[in-house]
C-alpha cells in the first residue's frame, strides 16, 4: 500500500491561482479481484431467481475491479439444492441443502455471460461465482435459481448441445416427403368434397 499527497491549483494566461489544500490518498496494493456482480433478478422471499427454460438458466453478470492486473476467468460451479425452512417462534430461517453433484465450469474474460445446461426441470439450483487473476480468486458470490417446469406434463428432453452423441436432425428428403403426403392428404379431402357437392346439385334437380 502507498500514500500519495495531492494538491491543485488552476492556471490560465494570467497567471497560476492558488493552491487547494493538500490532501491524502491511499492506494491498495496489487490483490486478487472483487467479487462479480450477479445481475439476475432474484424473487421470492427467501430470494430466487427464474428461468423459462426447464433445462437451461443464463446467469449474467458485472465485471468486478481488477484491482492492479487483469482478470483473467470467472470460476462457477452449481448444484441441486431443496429448501428447507426452520421456525423458531414467529423467527423464520431459509436453508438451502446441496441434494446432487456439483459441477464446475470457467467462462474467460469477454461477454459477462453464462449458459447453465443439462438442467433438471422444475428444480432449484445454488450458484457459485469468483472472478480470478494471477494474484488470487475473489471471495464468492451465490445465488439460487429455479428451472421451470414441463407444461402439461410432457416427456422432458434435456436441451440438444455439441456434445450430443445420438442427434440425428430430420433430413431434407425426409421433410418433403412429410410434406408431400400432408399435402395429398389434403388434396383428397378437397376432391371428395367437391364430387359430394356435385351429387347433392344433381340430386336436387329431379
Amino acid at each position: 500500500m502507498r500514500t500519495y499527497y495531492i494538491r491543485f491549483a488552476a492556471e490560465n494566461e494570467v497567471g497560476l491561482g492558488y493552491w487547494a489544500q493538500e490532501r491524502m490518498e491511499l492506494m491498495p496494493r496489487r490483490s486478487a479481484p472483487e467479487p462479480p456482480i450477479i445481475l439476475n433478478e432474484v424473487h421470492g422471499l427467501n430470494g430466487f431467481a427464474v428461468t423459462a427454460y426447464p433445462d437451461r438458466f443464463e446467469l449474467i453478470w458485472r465485471v468486478p475491479q481488477d484491482n492492479g492486473e487483469r482478470i483473467e476467468a470467472f470460476e462457477i460451479s452449481y448444484v441441486p439444492v431443496r429448501n428447507i425452512t426452520y421456525r423458531r417462534g414467529t423467527y423464520v430461517d431459509y436453508e438451502w441443502d446441496s441434494i446432487g453433484q456439483r459441477i464446475d465450469e470457467e467462462k474467460p474474460l469477454g461477454e459477462p455471460r453464462h449458459m447453465l445446461r443439462n438442467l433438471a426441470p422444475d428444480s432449484f439450483y445454488k450458484v457459485e461465482m469468483r472472478a480470478r487473476n494471477v494474484i488470487g480468486t475473489s471471495e464468492p458470490v451465490v445465488m439460487v435459481f429455479r428451472t421451470a417446469a414441463v407444461p402439461n406434463g410432457d416427456a422432458w428432453r434435456p436441451l440438444r448441445s455439441s456434445t450430443c452423441v445420438n442427434c440425428q436432425p430430420m433430413s431434407s428428403t425426409s421433410s418433403a416427403s412429410t410434406f408431400l403426403i400432408a399435402s395429398s392428404n389434403s388434396i383428397s379431402t378437397f376432391l371428395m368434397m367437391l364430387l359430394l357437392q356435385t351429387f347433392l346439385i344433381h340430386s336436387s334437380c329431379f
